[in-house]
């Protein structure tokens, strides 16, 4: 049985080579900076977080593979 990790993984994005698949993670019980970009290597199986912040809205990956696009936005400020 796989336990739960406590995180959700989001916008899914290959890379041309079919080698690596980068993904959106929110750590459910994270109070700052709870999402990441996250690589994983589907051959060897290890993970690599690229990028933390608040907000991460959309993910693609060039052609090429070697440049990911996203908009990291800013939670609303409330005063």
């Amino acid at each position: 049985m796989v336990q739960p990790r406590g995180e959700d993984i989001f916008r899914p994005a290959w890379s041309p080579d079919g080698k690596t698949i980068f993904f959106v993670c929110l750590q459910l019980q994270a109070t700052s900076y709870p999402r990441s970009i996250v690589a994983h290597d589907i051959e060897s199986g290890p993970e690599k977080v690229l990028y933390r912040g608040e907000d991460i809205i959309g993910l693609a990956v060039s052609p090429t593979g070697g440049q990911l696009a996203f908009f990291a936005g800013e939670k609303e400020r409330m005063s």
